[in-house]
């Protein structure tokens, strides 16, 4: 089979006045017990205009991480940010009893906010709050794009081929956060033979008439279970599922 897939996959979602109205039952209720219980715990978070000694200390924890990927595009974030004039850049930083555990770079236009780099540790240092501190800081820059009165927020772009170039779990967790899967303003259309697949994948295609893309994952009998969750947010993204053996 031979799918027409764009190179890249770009994700958004609205922002309305519940910001917990993106993620299912069982996230909300984590990140609210997360948000009731921060400050006992000395969790606390700042926005602000990215810097140099912002940068010194986030890019060689973003480029360690990102080097551990299949097929890692390693970028200069001072040129990407510091030096580009025409767009300006803020880092919200999340910290616990004052040590950060991870920062999000992001832009701002009149209508948006654009999520660009980040990076946040797995689990917190020893807090056990249930909302992980990269959960908690979607939610967080969710409600500032309310409190700015912004329409949409934007998780930035991918390579499509989940599975491949990245892993599916990235874009399942971006589903997970109410994100929707949609044609970048910038792409390019190829063709991918089905036949040379040689493990799990999902890539996006478009649909009829929409900007918005739909999901084919590309699965097996005995690994198919590994994706079982991505079945929860079927009304969040269509994904058609493609048994290889």
């Amino acid at each position: 089979m031979i799918l027409t897939i764009p190179d890249k996959v770009s994700w958004r979602k609205n922002i309305n006045t519940d910001s917990l109205s993106h993620y299912n039952k069982n996230i909300a209720k984590r990140i609210l017990k997360t948000f009731t219980n921060c400050t006992r715990d000395n969790i606390s978070f700042v926005i602000e205009p990215i810097t140099r000694e912002l940068l010194d200390w986030f890019v060689p924890i973003y480029t360690e991480k990102i080097s551990q990927k299949n097929s890692p595009l390693l970028i200069n974030l001072y040129t990407k940010t510091l030096d580009k004039a025409e767009k300006s850049f803020s880092m919200m930083t999340i910290s616990e009893n004052k040590i950060r555990v991870g920062g999000v770079i992001f832009s701002e236009t009149m209508t948006d906010v654009n999520i660009a780099y980040k990076i946040f540790e797995d689990k917190w240092i020893t807090s056990k709050l249930p909302a992980s501190p990269s959960l908690f800081a979607d939610y967080l820059l969710t409600e500032h794009g309310y409190k700015t009165n912004k329409n949409f927020i934007s998780h930035g772009k991918d390579r499509n081929g989940y599975g491949k170039t990245s892993s599916i779990g990235l874009a399942t967790f971006k589903i997970s956060l109410g994100y929707k899967p949609y044609l970048p303003k910038k792409f390019t259309i190829k063709e991918l033979d089905t036949k040379n697949i040689q493990c799990d994948s999902l890539y996006f295609v478009s649909k009829t008439d929409s900007a918005e893309l739909k999901g084919n994952l590309f699965t097996t009998t005995k690994t198919k279970e590994n994706w079982a969750r991505l079945d929860s947010y079927k009304d969040n993204v269509e994904i058609n599922w493609i048994i290889m053996d």
